[in-house]
């Protein structure tokens, strides 16, 4: 099983007796008391519970439930810090403000979110075709300057111009341009 999280947001105080705005909750077998089910938890955020400023917000957590608490009278330059400094909240007040769009509206957006998740694709798929034909193109240099090094080395030992082609797979042409060079 995979594990899953039920998380509730909950305006209300839900368990009074905690200080704490933020809680998480186990499943225990009631007889035995032991936690069979490891993979399922409860979280409870009571908003109510959270009373931070913005210059507090040390944790994920924190930033979350002032978002959450605070999001349609947050000023904007501090929506903007968060933004800048976590791209998760990027995410969040995108699906804010797009539910704000109407149907014309969010369809255009969809319409374009599409459109750059294509062009993003494209760009990596060039890229990748890039480094794909560098290295074909590196490999195949490395494969000729080795059947040079073979040519050049079969000529020193007199064979003949035919037999070096036909053991490095150069062309009579090379294997005599090679053969000239060492002449000079």
């Amino acid at each position: 099983m995979h594990p899953v999280v039920c998380l509730a947001i909950m305006e209300n105080t839900v368990f009074p007796d905690k200080k704490a705005y933020l809680s998480h909750h186990s499943i225990r077998d009631v007889d035995t008391n032991m936690q069979d089910i490891k993979e399922l938890s409860f979280t409870f955020l009571e908003l109510s519970k959270f009373h931070k400023k913005f210059e507090e917000l040390n944790t994920d957590e924190d930033k979350w439930a002032y978002f959450l608490k605070r999001a349609p009278t947050v000023p904007p330059e501090q929506f903007e810090k968060i933004l800048r400094e976590d791209s998760i909240f990027s995410v969040a007040y995108n699906a804010l403000v797009n539910a704000a769009y109407t149907e014309a509206q969010l369809q255009e957006y969809l319409r374009y979110d599409q459109k750059q998740a294509e062009i993003r694709i494209q760009k990596a798929e060039e890229r990748a075709l890039g480094r794909a034909e560098g290295l074909a193109e590196g490999l195949a240099e490395g494969e000729k300057r080795k059947s040079e090094e073979v040519a050049r080395k079969a000529l020193c030992r007199g064979m003949t111009v035919e037999d070096v082609a036909d053991l490095t797979g150069l062309s009579v042409e090379d294997v005599m341009v090679l053969k000239d060079s060492r002449k000079s």
